[in-house]
């Protein structure tokens, strides 16, 4: 069924704006708008709302909304037991597609939402929340990021300042942080592990993802975490486009030739990661480790080599998880493994 209204929804931590666009209005009318409380009730009377007062059913409805987290969670949840389809936008991407916009309303960003939606009916992507699993390892990653954060932190205190003899008392206080921030780090990760053994989708893409050398448990929880456990993206370029890996070129006509580069809007957190990831492949894997000297001596520049290793660490997770087999770089176990000849390191295409 094709969706017929388009709902813009404004979400705040204790109420969200609702708007019905009206097709060719600029603005919301009195009678498309409502105000509801962010919780079971609300939820209940918005979708009262939508169906008895204004007699829509739900399969033709389509709700569309900025990503703000947890403010949003509830409501998400509430929609999809309900079955009414919504998109969850980024809100950079929304906010550079009104162009310019003066002032701030609740009514208004909710308006400008609903015509957001209809605008991009014919491209729409349903939304919808990541499964238990997945939610319980990402608030995991995000609790032992600011661990470690907390913990560099006072180690770096403890480096700057353990030379000052006036400084002694501090010092021994962030070294006993520093160890107590160890102690919860390695709780969190203990954690991490129960919670990948007790699914076994996540635990077999875990699996999968560290056969690959670079690929160590924190970069696979944040590929799974990122991915959706490879569900978000159906390819390895998107995902490379997501967290910055993928060049784009930046060209106009014959006077601006700039050097083709990747761009800033993307996960620096996941970047840094993969980061990491390639540095150790190309310190532990001969391949990687041929292929960064080969081109380095070839005169490209060190950063444009890693950054290729990144992306080919990318379509190796992607090639496990797609064939459900576990990375091997020894070419001639892999020829025992499946039974084909001719085959180069560590590549899964003869």
């Amino acid at each position: 069924m094709k969706k017929k209204h388009f709902i813009g929804i404004d979400i705040a931590k204790k109420t969200f704006d609702a708007v019905i666009y009206e097709q060719g209005s600029v603005k919301a009318s009195a009678g498309s708008y409502r105000h509801f409380s962010n919780n079971g009730e609300g939820f209940a009377l918005f979708l009262s709302w939508l169906t008895s007062e204004n007699g829509f059913k739900s399969g033709a409805v389509v709700v569309g909304m900025e990503n703000t987290g947890m403010y949003g969670f509830a409501l998400r949840r509430f929609l999809e037991n309900r079955g009414v389809d919504y998109c969850a936008f980024n809100p950079l991407s929304m906010k550079r597609s009104l162009g310019l916009v003066r002032g701030k309303d609740d009514k208004v960003d909710a308006f400008r939402i609903a015509r957001f939606t209809y605008q991009n009916r014919d491209c729409l992507r349903f939304s919808r929340l990541s499964g238990v699993t997945v939610r319980k390892l990402k608030a995991l990653a995000s609790e032992r990021a600011r661990l470690v954060r907390q913990q560099a932190a006072n180690k770096a205190f403890v480096t700057d300042h353990k030379s000052f003899e006036e400084m002694r008392a501090q010092v021994a206080r962030a070294q006993e942080l520093v160890s107590i921030m160890q102690t919860f780090i390695d709780r969190v990760g203990k954690e991490m592990e129960e919670t990948i053994r007790e699914d076994t989708e996540v635990m077999t893409s875990y699996s999968l993802l560290t056969s690959i050398k670079g690929i160590g448990p924190v970069n696979a929880v944040a590929a799974i975490v990122s991915t959706d456990n490879f569900k978000a993206f159906d390819n390895p370029r998107q995902y490379a486009c997501y967290i910055g890996v993928a060049p784009f070129p930046n060209t106009s006509g014959t006077s601006v030739r700039g050097r083709t580069k990747v761009s800033k809007l993307a996960m620096a957190d996941i970047k840094a990661m993969i980061t990491q990831a390639a540095l150790s492949a190309v310190t532990y894997d001969d391949e990687m480790s041929e292929y960064y000297q080969r081109k380095t001596a070839q005169g490209k520049h060190p950063c444009s080599v890693l950054n290729a290793v990144k992306f080919k660490l990318i379509c190796r997770m992607f090639a496990v998880i797609r064939r459900g087999r576990k990375y091997i770089c020894d070419a001639e176990e892999y020829r025992k493994t499946i039974g084909l000849t001719n085959l180069k390191c560590g590549r899964f295409n003869p």
